[in-house]
């Protein structure tokens, strides 16, 4: 993470705390700064609103772009975006989620609830059954879309 984005993260993510959600990531590139934002039950326009609201006012003191200007845009982490960090863990916690295992392991993909996760693996409760797969032989973890 960037010294920029870092001290971005720091200046939102209290505000959002406080506003009910919490702050995923952040983005900087080409003079477009997104930040992504998570609340359970999902995150709808009027949250996207309410806290691009609040967070232009805390960007108004703080410039981090030296003057240029930029695109402030605020955003949902989105249904299938990849668990990867240890806070999209806890955030998909009994959760049904999709495993997408790496091709030279031969497995079809598997869907399950997530039941509990570490450094090295991940356990799914499927049918009244709880397996745990390792984290080296899967290629993506999302969460499961129904449709």
């Amino acid at each position: 993470m960037s010294n920029t984005v870092e001290k971005l993260y720091d200046l939102l993510s209290p505000k959002a705390a406080e506003l009910g959600y919490e702050t995923v990531e952040i983005k900087y590139e080409k003079s477009e700064l997104i930040v992504y934002i998570w609340k359970k039950g999902g995150v709808n326009l009027d949250d996207c609103e309410k806290f691009h609201n609040a967070a232009s006012e805390l960007l108004d003191g703080f410039d981090f772009t030296s003057g240029a200007q930029y695109t402030l845009s605020i955003s949902s982490p989105g249904l299938d975006r990849a668990i990867v960090t240890d806070d999209d863990y806890r955030r998909n916690l009994n959760e049904d989620v999709e495993i997408v295992f790496d091709k030279t392991i031969g497995k079809k993909n598997v869907h399950g609830i997530l039941v509990d996760y570490s450094q090295n693996d991940v356990t799914l409760s499927a049918s009244g059954k709880q397996k745990i797969y390792n984290k080296k032989d899967i290629s993506v973890l999302r969460p499961y879309i129904k449709f």
